[in-house]
């Protein structure tokens, strides 16, 4: 995607004029090959929250669960190698 930009930022005078502008930039991309979706910072991390749900076929909770579950089971193996280790290996 050599010369395409994937993120602007519009730094603008008024917060009113933020609903004009991104119904302009959306308008002028409507129907290409490349549309827009314009929103506000303050909405971005749920949307990529709901983008990663979206493409990745598993829901962000599950994903959150097998996070914690391979520190755990990572964890509690460290530990026991840890216990049986010759006392000179230890802290």
């Amino acid at each position: 995607m050599k010369g395409q930009a994937g993120w602007w930022v519009l730094k603008l005078d008024s917060p009113d004029d933020a609903v004009a502008w991104g119904k302009s930039i959306d308008d002028g991309f409507a129907n290409s090959s490349y549309e827009t979706k314009t929103e506000t910072e303050s909405r971005v991390p749920g949307r990529l929250r709901q983008t990663a749900r979206e493409h990745s076929g598993a829901d962000y909770d599950d994903w959150q669960r097998g996070v914690l579950y391979l520190a755990l089971v990572t964890g509690n193996t460290m530990a026991i190698l840890f216990a049986s280790a010759p006392v000179s290996w230890r802290f």
